[in-house]
């Protein structure tokens, strides 16, 4: 599958692709989002699909993700792989080659065309998964020291994100970020300067970074009900740098995202299938 740099990049969440799923003629649907737009499926999507321990829904998500891609579309790396992987290349030619980073995931793709997510596949892939979701989880909380210094005696020293966000800047709390996911990855230690332009070449570790903090908030302020999403799907936000459009079903995800966006100064659209995204294409069927 190659990429049409003339469309726009769609990237789907799993809970958008299993929105879908759920529609009973959604043909002509898919057929009017094709129009001026490359779908692409992120990477943990399929991590969800492969563990999924029913046959008949692992073959619908698989279909609905072949009728996505089409001809132009793929599968994007998985955002924990894609900044270990952002992190060795830089710390090893000291620069990006997007091109790499952004390489298909092939096995899945041809995965989708063969349907060979089989029940022995999904017992194998439901364990992975779900160390997976703890590995992320532990990253979380492993950052909580870190953000904890925003908050005084167990109350928020600010009530408004912007006001931590501006206080977060201003500790130096995302080159901190960097620098322990860098070290973490690379196994040495880097100085501020590197963590500074590496920070500043490869934004989706700035995006992940703005992401957790954001969750972090809302996790810990019983004042803000909305924007409590779970750990791997503020890692979604890995991808927001790399497409036009990131569509989802979580109202939760959308609005941490929808923050990054604004935050990160990024032009994304974080669109809700079952609202305005699912709607713009509807009204022209």
């Amino acid at each position: 599958m190659t990429e049409d740099r003339s469309k726009q990049i769609v990237v789907w969440d799993t809970s958008a692709i299993n929105r879908l799923a759920e529609l009973g003629t959604r043909d002509e649907l898919i057929r009017q989002m094709g129009f001026g737009h490359t779908h692409w499926i992120a990477g943990y999507v399929f991590d969800e699909i492969a563990s999924t321990a029913s046959k008949t829904q692992r073959d619908r998500l698989l279909s609905v993700c072949h009728e996505l891609l089409g001809d132009s579309g793929g599968v994007l790396i998985h955002p924990s792989i894609l900044i270990v992987a952002g992190v060795a290349m830089f710390s090893e030619i000291g620069r990006l080659d997007w091109e790499v980073l952004l390489e298909p995931r092939r096995e899945y793709e041809l995965a989708i065309i063969s349907g060979v997510f089989d029940d022995e596949l999904a017992s194998i892939q439901r364990p992975q998964l779900k160390r997976k979701l703890e590995d992320v989880e532990d990253y979380f909380a492993s950052m909580k020291p870190l953000y904890n210094r925003l908050f005084q005696s167990g109350r928020e020293r600010v009530d408004t994100l912007e006001e931590l966000v501006s206080m977060a800047r201003s500790m130096g709390v995302f080159q901190q970020n960097v620098r322990y996911w860098c070290e973490s990855i690379l196994g040495r230690e880097i100085d501020w300067q590197y963590a500074e332009r590496f920070g500043r070449a490869f934004p989706p570790i700035r995006a992940t970074i703005y992401a957790f903090l954001i969750g972090h908030f809302h996790r810990n302020n019983s004042r803000t009900s909305p924007g409590r999403a779970g750990a791997i799907d503020l890692q979604a936000a890995a991808y927001l740098v790399l497409c036009h459009k990131f569509v989802t079903d979580d109202r939760d995800q959308q609005r941490v995202l929808r923050d990054v966006v604004k935050y990160c100064s990024f032009k994304t659209d974080v669109s809700w299938f079952s609202g305005d995204f699912s709607k713009r294409f509807s009204d022209c069927v």
